[in-house]
């Protein structure tokens, strides 16, 4: 059998990825590689053209929003009046466009922040657009900060050592990681956590924020107060506010 051969009899074999992560890819036959010969004696291999979207495909999973990517799209986002209209532009120019030259010529990354009227689509929004930075192969957390955020606190404060560095750790993820989506912002209140998850994240010009609120700052918060003035520096053009109308709440 010659060296070609083997690697033919190689890559026809079949493998299981895609039951794993749900990527069925016939270049590899769900291996995740590719074999090739390096001379005619020697076999080496190569990550396929599929690893990226398996990688993407297993974070999805793993952070719970399988059901809601699918459910909440940039395709079915409704867009029938002009604030609907602009709102899926923003959205849709901060998937493009997140990442932007400061004044000495760094990138730095843009937030999203999407706040007002209850049942307008801002979580529907955001949902999407996380959705597409996964899908360029940015990593991302997801905090239901109503739920998860007072959970969190009172992790942080335990006597009990494993639960407070678990808890640690998380905040620390949540601090770190590429795109964190923040649903229902200041929904509770915890001023000293929420500020420093906010303040370290605008510490860091890589990192991509995005929030949706019925939170609506006014021009003195964001003029004088340390939170909002640097969740607005972050998100300038996406800092979105749906006015307060029960015509806008989609849920009825």
């Amino acid at each position: 059998m010659t060296i070609k051969d083997k690697v033919d009899f190689m890559n026809e074999d079949v493998g299981n990825l895609n039951e794993v992560d749900g990527v069925d890819c016939q270049i590899c036959k769900n291996k995740g590689i590719i074999y090739f010969a390096l001379d005619d004696y020697e076999i080496a291999y190569k990550k396929c053209l599929c690893h990226k979207e398996r990688v993407n495909a297993l974070m999805i999973k793993k952070s719970g929003l399988e059901d809601n990517f699918n459910r909440y799209t940039m395709d079915n986002y409704i867009s029938k009046e002009a604030w609907q209209m602009n709102i899926k532009e923003k959205a849709n120019n901060f998937i493009k466009y997140h990442t932007k030259k400061n004044m000495l010529g760094n990138n730095i990354e843009s937030w999203f922040y999407i706040a007002g009227q209850v049942g307008s689509g801002k979580s529907h929004i955001c949902t999407a657009i996380v959705s597409e930075l996964a899908k360029q192969g940015l990593d991302f957390e997801y905090l239901d900060f109503a739920h998860d955020m007072p959970k969190l606190t009172i992790e942080l404060r335990s006597g009990y050592t494993d639960v407070r560095e678990k808890a640690e750790n998380k905040l620390d993820r949540l601090m770190n990681v590429k795109v964190l989506y923040i649903d229902d912002f200041m929904k509770t209140t915890d001023d000293k956590h929420v500020f420093d998850l906010i303040n370290a994240r605008y510490g860091k010009n890589d990192l991509i924020t995005i929030i949706s609120s019925e939170r609506i700052f006014d021009k003195r918060e964001v003029g004088l107060e340390a939170m909002p003035s640097r969740i607005y520096e972050r998100c300038k053009e996406y800092y979105v506010v749906i006015n307060k109308d029960e015509k806008k709440n989609m849920r009825l």
